[in-house]
């Protein structure tokens, strides 16, 4: 699986060149801008937050869920996944879920995924984090 889904040591392909999933792109160590450019670079143009401990990004669909306290450290990135890729068209959504915990909503829950589904098969590649 290495090979055909593995993209950096924070993120993967979960259904390869259709959905990624990894860490908050501007967490860890080392530059937001050089991980979102590895993720735009692999067709990334969709990023999906599902922490509710982080803001949504401007200009996001906020697709449901719940907002609580923000957690210090976990930056906006908005601008670095623009300037990663300015040629690439740019979208985000948010659906917030407490940290550690199961969605509020399950009906919610499944409207996001039917949502995410019908935009992949329209196109889109997305990036979801926790």
């Amino acid at each position: 699986l290495q090979a055909t889904h593995s993209v950096s040591d924070t993120a993967h392909w979960a259904i390869p060149g259709l959905v990624m999933q990894g860490r908050h792109p501007g967490s860890g160590r080392g530059s937001t801008l050089s991980r979102l450019t590895a993720i735009r670079s692999e067709g990334c143009g969709t990023f999906v937050c599902l922490q509710a401990e982080v803001p949504p990004q401007d200009g996001s669909t906020v697709l449901g869920g719940v907002a609580v306290e923000p957690l210090p450290g976990l930056e906006p990135y908005a601008s670095d996944a623009a300037a990663a890729a300015p040629e690439s068209p740019l979208k985000f959504a948010h659906f917030g879920i407490r940290d550690m915990h199961p969605a509020d909503d399950v009906a919610a829950l499944r409207s996001l995924v039917y949502e995410l589904a019908r935009r992949v098969r329209t196109g889109e590649v997305h990036y979801v984090h926790c």
